[in-house]
């Protein structure tokens, strides 16, 4: 009985492998197919360009808030700008400069 299913099973694979599968149907406009999906998942992905541009004016409103916090709590007396970048310079040079260094 199993000889009668592995003869019978190997017939069926055997006239499988001989018919040859169409798929002129398949292979047309396969490169069309292909490139539409992916333009398709391409479009549906966001990059980080976009998103960049989107956090723009989150930005923008941190950087006035800190600024604004930073000048109301430092409470610079003057009003030239580099006298914030240089504060304490002056001294340091005089101090590098008595001591002999």
């Amino acid at each position: 009985m199993n000889d009668n299913r592995d003869e019978r099973l190997d017939r069926f694979f055997s006239a499988a492998r001989s018919v040859r599968a169409e798929t002129s149907a398949i292979e047309e406009f396969f490169e069309n197919r292909l490139l539409a999906s992916l333009r398709e998942k391409r479009e549906s992905r966001q990059t980080w360009f976009s998103w960049t541009w989107r956090l723009v004016p989150i930005f923008v409103f941190a950087f006035i808030i800190l600024g604004s916090v930073s000048l109301i709590f430092e409470g610079w007396s003057s009003t030239d700008i580099f006298s914030a970048i240089a504060n304490g310079n002056d001294d340091y040079q005089v101090v590098a400069y008595l001591e002999g260094e």
